[in-house]
Formats: structure tokens, C-alpha cells, sequence
């Protein structure tokens, strides 16, 4: 009776364990078919014909969204004789959180120029001013991370160890070698994750922090403050804020607007701080930004 109660608690055992690591391998899996499919149609893209395009409208709309900027554009091309109009960007592309990323856009294609869009062979009306990068096949490792330790998991889990008779005397206690394969394995696991982090670290921290250093030179520069807000985010934490400024400026004989009001970026909790930065460009009488010269 004590052995049948002990087999059920290991088998309960198994199955929750069995659960975890299912969970894991799932979620990994699914994230990288997401990943092999948008890589694949990024490398299908790479067939389509290059072919010459006149912008007649290009602006900067404001929508209802998290990514309330989106760069509205429509253009003329031609293929096979036939003339065809689009007014997608990119594929997949639904606009920014940041006003100036928008109105760069509106710079680079401006209305009535000619640029070179991209056109689907199997479908004319299908066209692209800008195809999607094939670098979202780096991410593929990313989710690969938990595949690894959902199927080892897993594997681990069900694995049946050898009978004590069936095992020779010399393998009761681990060889040097076994030791040094474990090491290895283990070093490789936390390799990846150290990648990831590293990954991660560039551009959350030490680019921002190289930008705010580089600005200190940056030329001190009248500007006029469109607008002034704060803006509340939903997370998993709560409801964090962030502070957003759109302001005009003059710079070498040309305007601008822009909406940066650091490198940091992001949201954070703690509304009234925010608040009172933004009260305070409001009633600025002489604001100033920073340009890069």
C-alpha cells in the first residue's frame, strides 16, 4: 500500500512537472512559427519587382491607437503597362508612438517625387514602398531559449533511469568526463541568456546613456510648444505615465517638428512629477530644445 501511494505522489508529480515544461516548449513553439513565418514572407518579398513610383500624398495622421502617429501615403506605379495605385508603406505597419519618427517619413517620401516601390509579380495591386527586414530572423533564437527548456524538461521528466543491476560498477559515480560534459551544457544554457541580456542592455541602456552625453554639445534652439501632455499606459503593474511634448523649431532655414523629450523614453509610474513638467512647458514663455548640429 505504501508503495502504490508513493508511485501515485511521483506520477502527480510528473504531471504537474510535465505541465510546466509543456508550457514552456509551447510557448517557445509558438513563437517560432510567428517568427519563421514573418521571416519567410520578408525573404518572399525579396522576389518582388523594383519598379518607379510617384508619391501623390504624404502626410501625418493622427489616430485613436497606442501608435496614434501613422504615415499616410499613397503613390503611382505602373507594371505591364497598366497603372496601379497603393497606399501601403510596409507591410504590417499600423504607425508610432512618436510624432517626429511619422514626420520623417513625410521627409523621405515626400508628395510629388519619384521614388521606386516594390511590386507582388502574383498580384499588381499588391505593392510596398518599403519590404520588411529580413534581421527578424535573429529573433529566432530568442524563443529557442524556452523550447530548450521545455523539451529538456520534459525529457527529463519521463526519462527512465537505468536498473541498479544493469548499470556497471565503474558508472555508479560520474566520470571526469561526464563532469566536464555538464559544465559545458550548463555554460552553453546561461550563454544564451547572457546573449539575450546583452542583446537587450545596447538599447535600453548604454545607447540612450551615449546619446545624453553626446547632446551636451547639441545647439540650444528657440522652439514653440505645440503640445503638452501626459500620457497614461496599461501594463501588467498598473497604469504607468509618460511625459509628451510636441514642439516646432527653426534650423538651417527649415522647421521642424519633433516630439522627443529625452533618450530614456518609456513610462513609468508616478503621474504627478509628470504632470508638473508638462504644467511647466505650458506656461514656458521662452522654451528651448536641443538640435544636433
Amino acid at each position: 500500500m505504501v508503495r502504490t501511494n508513493i508511485r501515485r505522489s511521483e506520477g502527480r508529480g510528473k504531471l504537474g512537472a510535465s505541465l510546466f515544461f509543456l508550457l514552456f516548449f509551447g510557448m517557445g513553439s509558438l513563437f517560432e512559427v510567428l517568427i519563421v513565418r514573418d521571416f519567410g514572407r520578408a525573404a518572399g518579398q525579396r522576389s518582388w519587382k523594383k519598379v518607379p513610383c510617384t508619391i501623390l500624398e504624404s502626410d501625418v495622421q493622427e489616430v485613436r491607437d497606442d501608435d496614434p502617429f501613422v504615415f499616410a501615403v499613397r503613390y503611382r506605379y505602373e507594371l505591364d503597362g497598366r497603372a496601379h495605385e497603393s497606399s501601403v508603406y510596409k507591410r504590417n505597419y499600423h504607425g508610432v508612438g512618436e510624432y517626429s519618427k511619422a514626420q520623417e517619413l513625410v521627409r523621405e517620401f515626400p508628395a510629388g517625387t519619384n521614388t521606386s516601390c516594390y511590386v507582388n509579380p502574383s498580384d499588381p495591386d499588391e505593392a510596398v514602398l518599403k519590404r520588411d527586414s529580413l534581421l527578424v530572423g535573429l529573433a529566432f533564437f530568442f524563443p529557442l531559449i524556452f523550447v530548450m527548456i521545455g523539451a529538456g524538461g520534459l525529457y527529463f521528466t519521463w526519462r527512465r533511469p537505468r536498473p541498479e543491476e544493469a548499470r556497471p560498477i565503474a558508472a555508479i559515480a560520474p566520470t571526469a568526463r561526464k563532469k566536464a560534459m555538464g559544465k559545458y551544457g550548463l555554460a552553453a544554457f546561461f550563454g544564451i541568456f547572457a546573449l539575450a541580456g546583452a542583446g537587450m542592455l545596447y538599447p535600453l541602456g548604454i545607447r540612450p546613456i551615449a546619446r545624453t552625453i553626446a547632446a551636451e554639445s547639441w545647439v540650444e534652439t528657440p522652439c514653440k510648444v505645440l503640445r503638452a501632455e501626459v500620457r497614461d499606459h496599461d501594463s501588467d503593474d498598473g497604469t504607468t505615465y509618460s511625459v509628451y511634448i510636441l514642439y516646432r523649431y527653426e534650423f538651417g532655414e527649415q522647421t521642424y517638428d519633433y516630439d522627443r523629450y529625452d533618450f530614456l523614453g518609456g513610462s513609468s509610474s508616478g503621474y504627478k512629477g509628470k504632470a508638473r513638467i508638462v504644467a511647466e512647458y505650458k506656461s514656458a514663455a521662452n522654451p528651448v530644445c536641443y538640435v544636433n548640429s
